[in-house]
């Protein structure tokens, strides 16, 4: 039923949604086409791999916000298909927390039925018997996953790129599974905490790296074009003296600046980036319980609904002067 209460959040996650995808994702849209379509190496093309995963985020969790404000309008709730996945601390959390529905999607119709097939049950007993217990639990896994992230890429498109794009996170998530043993062996050695706080930005940062590789390949213009653009990240950057610095610092600000955008551009992605990342630190954190943005001071609460409404208006990189970004992966 449609009620008063969900109208309410409705509106606050399209407007949201809208934040995300106008303010963020479409201004940063010129520099990532430019860095892609370009003969770029060295720090530019580290900017555009580090742009175009953080574009990717704004834009499609920017959409799906409209979408489901739209649906809480009449009173019908979709499930979450993100929660909060640059807060992962490993691989397997991240795509716990990223496109949760497709997640979802292949875990009960590819990854289940695998794992209760006849040639698991088969390499279950077989190694047991003859290979041993880690052996046996990393050749499950391997015969589970290698459906799914075949599957992955090959959602995404009939490329290579996506194909090894999938490939590149199986081949990932197995190795997590067969240095877990010795993982934790080591931290018990160590006496270290899993759960401490600088175990956990380490982890962190690690997950980050794979992540952003990773994108790189999914939006190269083809496998080649991935493996070319990879390989140029390593090129330019020797410097041997302070007025290299210096001209490589020109050089790059004057890239940054030839692609349409200016300083009050940057300025707001950077702002909008941190506001965004101040309230995922607030949902991680279950700062504002259940009731979010809801329980605040009526003033407060207006503050910041107002503060939202004028920086879509103002700041949304929309109207003259403006091309049309589609959704990301209404191309999928």
């Amino acid at each position: 039923r449609a009620d008063y209460q969900g109208f309410c959040f409705g509106l606050q996650r399209i407007l949201w949604g809208l934040f995300k995808k106008l303010v963020i994702a479409d201004r940063m849209a010129p520099i990532i086409q430019a860095i892609w379509s370009g003969e770029f190496y060295g720090i530019c093309v580290l900017v555009g791999v580090l742009g175009y995963a953080w574009q990717l985020y704004m834009d499609f969790s920017g959409c799906m916000d409209v979408v489901l404000g739209a649906s809480e309008l009449f009173g019908i709730r979709l499930p979450e298909n993100f929660n909060t996945p640059l807060y992962a601390t490993s691989l397997s959390e991240y795509w716990r927390r990223w496109h949760i529905t497709l997640g979802v999607w292949f875990k009960t119709y590819v990854f289940y039925p695998v794992s209760v097939s006849g040639i698991v049950k088969k390499w279950n007993k077989f190694g047991k018997k003859h290979c041993g217990k880690y052996l046996t639990k990393l050749g499950i896994s391997a015969l589970c996953l290698f459906p799914v992230w075949i599957c992955n890429g090959l959602w995404h498109g009939a490329r290579w790129s996506y194909i090894f794009y999938g490939m590149y996170y199986f081949v990932i998530l197995l190795a997590e599974v067969a240095v877990e043993p010795l993982r934790d062996n080591i931290l018990e050695i160590c006496h270290l905490d899993k759960n401490a706080l600088p175990y956990r930005i380490l982890q962190t940062l690690k997950t980050w790296l794979i992540i952003f590789t990773g994108e790189l390949f999914f939006r190269a213009n083809g496998l080649q074009a991935g493996m070319s653009m990879f390989f140029s990240i390593f090129k330019g950057n020797n410097i041997q003296s302070f007025e290299n610095i210096v001209a490589r610092q020109k050089e790059i600000r004057g890239i940054l600046m030839s692609v349409g955008l200016d300083r009050l551009d940057y300025f707001v992605v950077i702002a909008g980036c941190i506001v965004v990342a101040v309230v995922g630190i607030i949902k991680e954190k279950k700062l504002l319980g259940e009731e979010g943005i809801r329980k605040l001071w009526l003033p407060v609460r207006w503050t910041l609904y107002y503060a939202l409404i004028f920086a879509v208006l103002i700041l949304g990189a929309y109207g003259m002067g403006y091309q049309q970004v589609d959704m990301i992966y209404a191309g999928f």
